[in-house]
């Protein structure tokens, strides 16, 4: 548990009764790792695939459920699809490169270690607050 935890829960706990401060809060707290994420995919475009990640994750808030810890691998299970349909566009366009490798067989990622639940290696579709 990172110390830094419960002060993110509470945020955005006070985030989900409309207090704008605390949304502030969370997304300053939650930025450095919203674009650590998809970097490891999209390189230089993860400023754009974070951006496309915080209005999910605002409207999705309420529907949240966890401690700090799983509201960040929630957001970079967000960040991480942004980043899989923002290579999906790129490879769809005629004339783009296709991925430069298979991300599922990819090296562990900043993405991976959010998404992994507490004690294990490798990622898990199923917990993270939702």
């Amino acid at each position: 548990m990172r110390a830094d935890d419960a002060t993110l829960r509470h945020a955005v706990e006070r985030a989900l009764h409309g207090d704008e401060e605390a949304f502030a809060e969370v997304y300053r707290t939650g930025q450095p790792g919203l674009l650590g994420c998809p970097r490891g995919l999209v390189g230089e475009s993860a400023e754009d695939v974070a951006s496309d990640a915080w209005p999910e994750t605002a409207r999705d808030l309420a529907r949240f459920r966890g401690d700090g810890a799983g509201f960040r691998g929630w957001t970079a299970a967000i960040a991480r699809n942004r980043a899989l349909d923002h290579l999906r566009r790129l490879r769809s366009r005629p004339g783009t490169a296709p991925f430069a490798q298979d991300v599922s067989d990819g090296p562990a990622t900043y993405c991976d270690s959010l998404l992994a639940p507490a004690g294990t290696d490798s990622p898990s579709a199923s917990g993270h607050g939702r």
